[in-house]
């Protein structure tokens, strides 16, 4: 909007839109989110997409750097999830389900023991897919009518977020799981300034985050 205030709609549209490709380069869901902002030419086509979305996903993997067995598995979403699901893709092109919640319901994020250990080998690759529901048919929704919502702490805000305990079949790879993750994660926290410098361009506390990682 500000980009609107200064350069005028049309201007501040085809700004935004060439600022959001860049920003969002890379990213492990960012051609589907490029995509759908590329089409966006007025702002509230914009503010349509964001507020409007019945079947959002958020996609994101991570490639099992050694041999591990997989012990627990823990889901966090707040009122819009709608389907979860988590795969293990082995390098020999099975795939295992190690979580399917298709109908989210906020009380349900907890640990989730699985009966036995699930024995996952190096190269396995973790598969996670949220979809969420930010219209006015999902009667769980916070906002009525429904509402641009963002990542935040608050229960009204949303959250894609999966942890699945594993412990190393050999003791000696801990230090290399721990290293794979910690680059991951640093990644993670990049791309997220990233985008909160994308969404709130004039926010100096936005900028000051991207600039620490």
């Amino acid at each position: 909007h500000l980009l609107e205030e200064v350069l005028g709609e049309g201007r501040g549209i085809r700004d935004f839109r060439k600022h959001i490709a860049w920003y969002l380069k890379g990213f492990v869901i960012g051609a589907q989110i490029r995509h759908q902002l590329g089409l966006v030419s007025s702002l509230e086509e914009l503010d349509a997409l964001m507020a409007d979305s019945r079947d959002y996903e958020v996609i994101d993997r991570f490639t099992l750097p050694v041999d591990v067995q997989a012990l627990s598995v823990y889901p966090h979403a707040h009122y819009l999830g709608k389907d979860m699901l988590v795969l293990a893709r082995r390098p020999n092109g099975k795939a295992d389900t190690l979580l399917r919640i298709p109908n989210w319901n906020f009380n349900w994020q907890d640990d989730y023991d699985y009966a036995e250990p699930v024995s996952l080998p190096a190269g396995t690759r973790i598969d996670v897919r949220f979809s969420y529901d930010n219209s006015a048919a999902n009667r769980r929704n916070p906002k009525q009518p429904p509402e641009r919502v963002k990542w935040g702490p608050k229960s009204t805000d949303e959250m894609a977020a999966m942890w699945l305990e594993v412990q190393p079949t050999r003791p000696e790879d801990l230090s290399k799981l721990a290293r794979d993750y910690a680059v991951r994660s640093l990644k993670m926290d990049i791309d997220g300034a990233r985008t909160q410098v994308a969404m709130s361009p004039n926010d100096p506390l936005a900028h000051t985050f991207l600039a620490t990682k």
